[in-house]
């Protein structure tokens, strides 16, 4: 799907957001997301975001010790891929992923690649949940990088993953930071919707920026 934003001087940015259903092969699914996005770029996307942890299983369903494989560093064969996409095309890219940040520490991060292939920074999700088949507390650490905002080849951007959008500071936050448009990747069941769409239009007004929600789909077990 894609929407237009505003930059700065009220120029128009072209949004794309690529939403995949996703297999236990993480390369399998890498490729997927890899494939749409040259989609969203031919039809003349300029800034990408993608599904929460856009290239795992929804492994957070069950507390599972080898699920902690799954973990990528910033180096790691994810951002290395999308690095390369973005530079080649000169698009910028919300890429989340389950980061290993080293020294025993795991997040739910999403990665701001800018249009050069220069990786701005992360967003660390904050608020973590854990219900039942959203075991997330298991897996991953609380942000520890606050709210940043990303000046961008495109606009100026932030992010709030999921659970996230559900508590109003970290919008706010970023909207007095300058921020034009906020990415939300999302993972949420389908039933839940209407409390999504009803919360994030509350938001998007009171805060007076876009709000671009990219959520998971299909069928997971």
């Amino acid at each position: 799907m894609e929407q237009p934003g505003k930059r700065k001087g009220g120029e128009e940015v072209r949004l794309g957001g690529v939403q995949i259903a996703c297999c236990e092969e993480n390369s399998r699914n890498l490729d997927r997301a890899v494939e749409f996005a040259r989609i969203a770029i031919e039809k003349g996307a300029q800034i990408i975001g993608f599904q929460e942890l856009l290239n795992t299983h929804w492994f957070p369903r069950e507390m599972k010790k080898e699920h902690f494989a799954l973990a990528e560093t910033v180096e790691g064969p994810t951002l290395k891929r999308m690095r390369q996409l973005a530079s080649d095309h000169r698009v910028v890219l919300v890429c989340p992923i389950f980061e290993d940040g080293k020294e025993g520490r795991f997040y739910n991060s999403a990665f701001v690649i800018d249009g050069d292939g220069s990786i701005l920074g992360c967003y660390r999700k904050v608020h973590i949940p854990q219900i039942p088949l959203w075991e997330e507390r298991y897996y991953f650490s609380p942000g520890d990088k606050g709210f940043p905002v990303f000046e961008t080849l495109h606009g100026v951007i932030g992010i709030q993953i999921c659970w996230d959008n559900f508590f109003p500071e970290g919008s706010r936050i970023l909207a007095l930071k300058g921020a034009q448009i906020l990415f939300a990747p999302t993972a949420a069941a389908f039933a839940s919707q209407p409390r999504w769409e009803t919360v994030m239009k509350g938001s998007a007004i009171s805060n007076g920026c876009f709000i671009f929600r990219i959520n998971r789909v299909g069928s997971e077990a």
